[in-house]
């Protein structure tokens, strides 16, 4: 779990959650809107609430599920977050704003020490999309090269790319470039981030192993080797611009950056883990059905049948289970929204997804049959989506889209 040092980092951690959710790319099908809906609750709050939203996040104002929606974000990333404050830099007014990330994933951490204790490192920028730094703060910075999610070509060979200079690293953030004496718009009424407008580049501490595991020439290095590079410094630009001769320098990062990860490497090398790291959230639903379905629409041409879920969590009594599968609680979902959690899913449960039939009435859709049929296969499929999940073979970024869906983010009070 990250450690969240005040309101500033889970500010941005929302925010990248935020745009990670807008930002699907590729052949991903787009994030499901019921996840997004609750973003979107959060975000409405945050704007309404200004500095300080998230401890104005209750309950009666929001609801449990996009409160808990806002705790998953806090606690799947695994990376030790603190805010250091703002870069002063002259003649611009939106600083951008410096997060030391003290410690990566626990694994890859503990990885790259052992690494650094052997080959020593130095430090270099990376950029990235906006969309990507929950990603790399949940798994770390990790090369996607000859994936679905690579977003450049790759000249200089496969691998995370890096610069010692920042305005090298800066386009592959997304960063517009302002003309000198230019000054980036402020607002002074909130410190809050504007999600879609902020852009952010990364100074990396990188383990200098030979070639070919890393290769440098010039100001371009290519790490190939997996587990050489760890972010040490977000730097965020609220207004995503940087004027024009005002990048900051790697000499001018390292006097901000704590002397923790200034020291020789034998020194470095004996620092512990941070305590504060956690195993990721668990998946809070151990059991589903589908008992029943309805018409919804009336008679009308424009009405359809919905499948009533029925989820049962981890800590709820047997007796609050038994009462809520034989009660009316529960969440209705459309076939059509079935579709959207097997796009985004793939097709990794073994149980075959429900097609979808050639024959039925042109006014009144599937008979009877066909939808009992329907209702056992599409519950089926979702207990086997469910198994996969509470082994934690899900992609963790689909865990808070499948709660959504279901509409068991908490477990409910008896």
């Amino acid at each position: 779990m990250a450690t969240v040092t005040d309101d500033g980092c889970l500010d941005l951690l929302f925010c990248l959650a935020l745009l990670e959710a807008n930002t699907a790319r590729g052949e991903q099908a787009p994030v499901l809107n019921l996840y997004l809906d609750l973003l979107n609750s959060l975000r409405e709050l945050r704007d309404t609430s200004g500095d300080g939203w998230t401890t104005a996040s209750t309950s009666e104002r929001l609801g449990e599920q996009a409160l808990a929606a806002l705790s998953w974000i806090r606690q799947s990333c695994r990376s030790e977050l603190h805010a250091l404050g703002p870069l002063a830099i002259n003649d611009v007014d939106s600083s951008p704003l410096l997060f030391w990330v003290a410690s990566g994933p626990t694994e890859r951490e503990r990885h790259f020490q052992e690494l650094k204790g052997k080959h020593g490192s130095t430090f270099a920028f990376h950029g990235s999309a906006p969309g990507n730094w929950a990603s790399i703060l949940r798994h770390g910075l990790r090369s996607l090269s000859g994936t679905s999610r690579q977003a450049h070509g790759a000249v200089h060979g496969d691998g995370v790319y890096l610069s010692t200079q920042a305005s090298i690293a800066a386009p592959y953030a997304g960063f517009q470039t302002m003309l000198a004496g230019c000054k980036g718009r402020t607002d002074s009424k909130t410190t809050l981030l504007d999600p879609f407008a902020l852009r952010i580049l990364a100074l990396c501490e990188v383990v200098v192993v030979p070639a070919p595991g890393l290769n440098r020439k010039d100001n371009i290095w290519v790490a190939s080797q997996d587990g050489i590079v760890a972010v040490r410094l977000l730097i965020v630009f609220p207004q995503g611009a940087m004027p024009r001769g005002t990048a900051p320098s790697i000499e001018k990062l390292l006097e901000k950056l704590p002397s923790r990860h200034l020291g020789s490497p034998d020194d470095i090398s004996q620092l512990a883990v941070p305590r504060t790291m956690a195993a990721p959230p668990s998946f809070p639903v151990i059991s589903v059905a589908i008992p029943k379905f309805i018409r919804q629409g009336g008679q009308s041409r424009g009405s359809y049948w919905a499948f009533c879920i029925q989820a049962r969590c981890a800590g709820e009594s047997a007796a609050l289970a038994q009462s809520v599968l034989e009660g009316s609680e529960g969440i209705w979902r459309r076939y059509s929204q079935f579709e959207l959690l097997r796009d985004r899913i793939g097709h990794g449960p073994r149980a075959p997804f429900p097609a979808k039939l050639a024959v039925r009435s042109s006014f009144f859709g599937l008979n009877q049959d066909q939808l009992e049929t329907r209702r056992k296969e599409l519950e089926h499929w979702l207990r086997e989506v469910i198994s996969v999940a509470g082994h934690g073979l899900l992609r963790e970024e689909l865990c808070p889209e499948l709660c959504a869906f279901l509409g068991a983010w908490v477990t409910r009070k008896s």
